[in-house]
């Protein structure tokens, strides 16, 4: 979760209106160091105090549709995963086979032969 803003230009203005160090600046608004150097040097550069939109918070998903990736699961063609190719042909993205087992079990089916 990102600082509030208010936080930030206080921040920015207690070193570069009152003169503040940076080190002072950080302790007492309990901060890291390279974390205000980030703000400082967005400030400016951009003359933004705000955080950067739509930042990725986690990691990325293999499986972005997981309705596409059901009726993918369904072909009649596709009864044992032994590789990954098949996802990867499919969607276009590279997958490990830990990971496409997983989205295979969250999808409701078992990673082995269905009946």
């Amino acid at each position: 979760m990102p600082y509030p803003q208010a936080m930030r230009e206080r921040a920015i203005a207690a070193h570069l209106e009152q003169g503040m160090k940076k080190i002072e600046v950080c302790r007492i608004f309990g901060i890291q160091r390279r974390t205000f150097d980030e703000w400082l040097r967005a400030y400016e550069k951009e003359g933004r105090t705000y955080a950067k939109a739509k930042y990725q918070q986690g990691h990325s998903h293999h499986v972005e549709d997981i309705e596409a990736f059901r009726l993918f699961l369904e072909e009649p063609h596709l009864t044992r995963f032994t590789t990954c190719t098949p996802f990867e042909q499919r969607f276009g993205r590279k997958i490990k086979y830990e990971a496409l087992r997983r989205w295979v079990h969250r999808a409701g089916f078992m990673h082995k032969e269905r009946v």
